[in-house]
């Protein structure tokens, strides 16, 4: 990849890395499967938020009834925070995908340096909702047993 681009020089950049053609193949179909992952994942997020909406629009129908244990007003707040909470990781995820499928075909470093810090976005932000998640769930066992005492 940089090996033949005009622009690069050896003498300038001693810790460069050389992209084999196996190794530009693996990127290549990484980059399409990520595309192809995020954009199921932009659908799935717009039909969590049409779920949402819907519950907003229906919720006086339920409380009338009775049938809703909990506050449609806590459902719609839930629906629509899990809604908004992948969006970040997702176009990390794209970003990392469309750079490195430009990068491939153009042959310029920088498509290739903005598509690996996206990856490096898109894990860290995968890593901190884990931390986050993991918390939760901590503090709930916690507040389990001082439920039960």
């Amino acid at each position: 990849m940089m090996k033949n681009n005009p622009n690069f020089n050896l003498e300038q950049d001693v810790s460069a890395l050389y992209l084999t053609s196996e190794i530009e193949d693996h990127l290549r179909v990484s980059a399409k499967w990520a595309k192809i992952v995020a954009i199921i994942g932009f659908v799935s997020v717009g039909f969590m938020l049409l779920g949402s909406f819907s519950l907003m629009a229906m919720g006086p129908l339920f409380e009338e009834m009775n049938e809703m244990p909990f506050s449609t007003v806590y459902q719609l707040i839930f629906y629509f925070v899990f809604a908004v909470i992948p969006i970040f990781p997702l176009v990390y995820l794209y970003r990392f995908a469309s750079n490195m499928q430009v990068a491939l075909i153009s042959d310029i470093p920088d498509p290739l340096a903005k598509s690996f810090r996206n990856l490096k976005s898109h894990y860290k932000s995968i890593g901190i909702l884990t931390l986050v998640i993991i918390g939760l769930y901590f503090l709930a066992f916690i507040g389990l047993i001082f439920w039960q005492v």
